[in-house]
């Protein structure tokens, strides 16, 4: 069918298709990874870290999350503000020496 492959005498969608026949490595790889953590950033850092940190763990420009902190302060800015405050305080500093 149109759209489909045969891996290992097995029908697999074609964009779920695995990058080798043997994917066991890949897979132990997975269960080996630390989870991802959030910290406050050291290198990419305006005020505190925080917007810096939370693109680092989003993988996304740190440059979008200052914009959404910025439209948070715009309808009176204590909400925003508070929670900045609040991510402040529970985000952890990211481990080792300033950059």
């Amino acid at each position: 069918m149109p759209g489909e492959r045969r891996y290992d005498e097995r029908i697999v969608d074609q964009d779920f298709a695995p990058c080798s026949t043997s994917n066991q490595e890949g897979i132990m790889d997975l269960e080996k990874r630390e989870p991802k953590k959030l910290y406050r950033s050291r290198r990419d850092k305006k005020i505190a870290g925080v917007a810096g940190g939370m693109a680092e763990y989003f993988g996304i420009d740190p440059t979008l999350v200052r914009i959404v902190w910025v439209l948070l302060l715009l309808p009176g800015g204590v909400p925003g503000f508070i929670l900045y405050l609040v991510c402040w305080l529970i985000i952890p500093l990211e481990p080792g020496p300033a950059v």
